[in-house]
């Protein structure tokens, strides 16, 4: 995929699972949900089959998530942060899973603000690369706080959640 510009291009992408779910909400929590940003989850697979997890130890192991901004190119942000987190370039292969979360306000069904997660796998990398400074942000003094430890698994840990576990099985498959 050369970029993406637009999640929703993606609702009837064969090969992509399309979730929707809305909230209705006040009309505050309508204007805090503009702020909002959208969110990509990065599956990072090696040639072996496994998938590289973070720890930040707030979250416990997770998918590497980044902020991408409404205009943003997903893609240009998916290959950044590969190559942050491995230190190896690659690019992505296809969006696997989009969540969209619309919010609408009570009383005022036309008021609403979307945003959405795009889960991407990543073309195989060689060996389990890990970058000598891993960051998802672009500033790399955020390093430690961003990313914490670094993994390859094959499976899923014991404690992930449903929702995790359904997202490393969709990119392991």
């Amino acid at each position: 995929m050369n970029s993406l510009a637009d999640p929703e291009s993606l609702r009837d992408h064969e090969g992509v699972d399309w979730q929707t779910e809305t909230r209705t909400v006040t009309q505050s929590e309508l204007e805090t949900a503009r702020d909002l940003e959208h969110q990509l989850t990065l599956g990072i697979v090696n040639e072996r089959g496994e998938l590289l997890l973070s720890n930040d130890g707030a979250r416990g192991w997770t998918l590497p998530v980044v902020a991408v901004d409404h205009d943003g190119d997903w893609n240009r942000v998916g290959r950044r942060v590969l190559e942050s987190l491995t230190g190896v370039e690659g690019s992505l292969a296809a969006p696997v899973r989009v969540r969209c979360l619309e919010f609408r306000q009570e009383h005022d069904p036309n008021r609403q603000v979307t945003t959405y997660n795009v889960l991407f796998r990543t073309e195989p990398v060689r060996g389990r690369p890990i970058a000598d400074e891993p960051t998802l942000a672009d500033e790399p003094t955020l390093a430690d706080e961003d990313v914490g430890e670094l993994v390859w698994l094959e499976d899923a840990p014991p404690t992930a959640s449903d929702g995790l576990r359904a997202d490393i099985e969709s990119l392991l498959e």
